[in-house]
């Protein structure tokens, strides 16, 4: 009995924090996707947006300038305990995300290494790249 009750809690929690995003956000701010993988194009000028829905992040990666300040803002529009943080975990950075709330995060991305984020239990990824 306990098992199947753990079992149970273990399906619910993954349920919210499937990562299927597929749209990504283009110069003017629109949704759409490319090769099937989810990002922004480097010619956007931040802020660069971020929802974060039931299926994961929309879009996944952001493809930002190098080495600029740029601004991200997350917007959690599910209910979906999963979303409720997003973490940095390189930059040992976490933010709380209200529901329906912009939460901004600055961040700097080289070429180096693009910077990765995900929910509070690791399920749900995105990352932003640095494009010249």
């Amino acid at each position: 009995m306990v098992k199947v009750i753990v079992s149970l809690l273990a399906l619910s929690a993954a349920s919210g924090c499937k990562n299927k995003s597929d749209s990504s956000t283009n110069s003017e701010g629109e949704a759409h996707s490319h090769n099937g993988k989810s990002h922004t194009h480097a010619s956007q000028k931040g802020p660069f947006k971020v929802t974060v829905a039931d299926h994961g992040y929309e879009p996944g990666e952001l493809m930002i300038p190098a080495n600029q300040p740029s601004e991200i803002i997350f917007t959690r529009t599910s209910k979906s305990a999963c979303g409720e943080k997003v973490v940095f975990p390189d930059l040992k950075l976490e933010k709380e995300l209200p529901l329906n709330t912009p939460v901004s995060v600055n961040v700097t991305v080289t070429k180096d290494k693009p910077i990765r984020f995900a929910c509070g239990m690791d399920m749900m990824r995105g990352s932003i790249v640095a494009i010249q």
